[in-house]
């Protein structure tokens, strides 16, 4: 039984430490907000929500937005 749960133990911790590092500190983590601004660059006239990224890759993420119309809330 000690050494079951000297083996489950370790490995739970490292399962939960993975599961939230993907969740907050992955690559795609922040990928919602990236889509809606460039959405929002997109669909107004407006260029100067994100001044922190070139606007060829904002329209680069924008590109499959366009086939699906999305609709931003008021």
């Amino acid at each position: 039984m000690k050494n079951k749960i000297s083996v489950l133990l370790p490995l739970l911790v490292f399962a939960s430490q993975a599961l939230w590092h993907a969740r907050t500190k992955s690559a795609t983590y922040d990928e919602p907000a990236h889509l809606a601004v460039s959405w929002l660059i997109h669909a107004t006239p407006h260029q100067d929500y994100d001044i922190g990224h070139p606007p060829f890759i904002r329209a680069l993420f924008a590109l499959p937005l366009r086939f699906m119309d999305p609709t931003l809330p008021s």
